[in-house]
């Protein structure tokens, strides 16, 4: 019993060593769970504001495209209640109204 007792005495020192690195391996880990948990959250974050982005490029696209047509649709307009247009290309047209 005496060689049990040396030994676990003699064991002891390093037990208590191993059981503080094991408890200082876990805080290590436990803060780079939770770094990798930032970097996941704030790669979200950048996809999310580059699909907003492209949205928002796309509002604007069409936002020109609708003007543009709105002003097309009121020089039409303005043209055929005048009875005859001028296209872009300097070229008169006369309507004629059955």
């Amino acid at each position: 019993m005496t060689n049990l007792s040396q030994a676990v005495e003699e064991l002891t020192p390093s037990v208590i060593m191993a059981h503080n690195h094991s408890e200082e391996l876990r805080k290590q880990a436990d803060e780079l769970e939770k770094l990798l948990t930032d970097i996941e959250f704030a790669r979200k974050a950048v996809n999310a504001s580059q699909r907003y982005s492209d949205i928002a490029s796309a509002l604007n696209e069409s936002l020109a495209v609708a003007r543009e047509a709105e002003e097309i649709a009121v020089d039409a307009r303005t043209k055929v209640r005048l009875g005859s247009s001028e296209s872009t290309d300097g070229c008169s047209y006369t309507w004629l109204f059955f």
